[in-house]
C-alpha cells in the first residue's frame, strides 16, 4: 500500500483512513522492488516487459 510521506507524521490522518501504526513510508519504486522480490520467491516467471531496460536509463539518453 502506498502511503504519502505526510500522511506517517499525521496520527489524526492515519486513525481517520484508517492506515494501521505499521505501515510506514516506503517509495513507490521501493514497492515495486518490494513486489519484485516477492514474485521472486514464488518462483514464478516474470513478464517479458520485466527483464527488459527502462528506456529513460538506457545509456546515451
Amino acid at each position: 500500500m502506498y502511503l504519502p510521506g505526510e500522511w506517517t507524521s499525521d496520527a489524526a490522518q492515519r486513525r481517520r483512513a484508517g492506515v494501521p501504526q505499521y505501515v510506514t513510508f516506503a517509495a513507490k519504486t521501493q514497492l515495486a522492488l518490494d513486489l519484485l522480490d516477492r514474485l521472486a520467491v514464488w518462483d514464478r516467471p516474470m513478464a517479458g516487459w520485466a527483464r527488459r531496460p527502462c528506456p529513460a536509463t538506457a545509456p546515451g539518453r
